[in-house]
């Protein structure tokens, strides 16, 4: 994994690409092919709809801090192909206690190659290099097995259960992430099942 850019994320197989600020606003007009322009991809539009919600939710966090933007949502492409697979991010920047909750979706017809483990395991190690992130959180059905059998691969353990209003009850885990050249080591050692 390395940073090309401010936000953007490399990995061997796929880049995380920071949805910008102006999307935000384009998307919630209903003005997808200007969005898509504006990033360059094709986005499909079934996925959009779903993360309408959460779209309009984090336009309003940006309306108010657009330097959260790295943190928030980021398509996940095709190293080699201008497809997108899925998105992924953090609900929002590092809280006062140092903890980052990620969220992500693989498009149905990519899943089970790796793609989801190899986003989050990018995400967890940008984050793990920010003096402020001490902690990485997911908040997962208790029917979602695969998201679950992702988040104790990246280490992380059930620290409790809460119930969201939207998605109903979530089992929340959580891994410790270090700091600076910690925080490589700990994506060498990180397993990747």
């Amino acid at each position: 994994m390395k940073d090309l850019a401010p936000g953007l994320i490399e990995t061997s197989r796929l880049l995380l690409v920071p949805l910008p600020f102006e999307a935000y606003g384009l998307l919630l007009a209903g003005r997808n092919v200007e969005a898509e322009r504006l990033v360059g991809l094709s986005l499909d539009g079934s996925r959009l709809a779903e993360l309408a919600p959460l779209i309009r939710y984090q336009y309003d966090q940006l309306q108010q801090d657009p330097t959260q933007v790295a943190w928030l949502v980021r398509l996940i492409r095709l190293r080699d192909h201008p497809t997108v697979v899925g998105d992924i991010g953090f609900h929002a920047p590092p809280d006062d206690n140092g903890m980052v909750e990620i969220g992500y979706t693989i498009l149905q017809q990519y899943r089970r190659q790796g793609f989801a483990m190899e986003a989050a395991m990018a995400m967890a190690g940008w984050a793990a290099n920010h003096p402020r992130v001490r902690t990485l959180r997911a908040s997962i059905s208790p029917d979602n097995e695969p998201s679950l059998r992702l988040a104790r691969g990246l280490g992380m353990v059930e620290v409790g259960r809460q119930m969201d209003e939207i998605d109903g009850e979530e089992i929340v885990l959580e891994v410790p992430l270090p700091f600076g050249s910690d925080a490589r080591s700990w994506r060498r050692q990180a397993p990747v099942s």
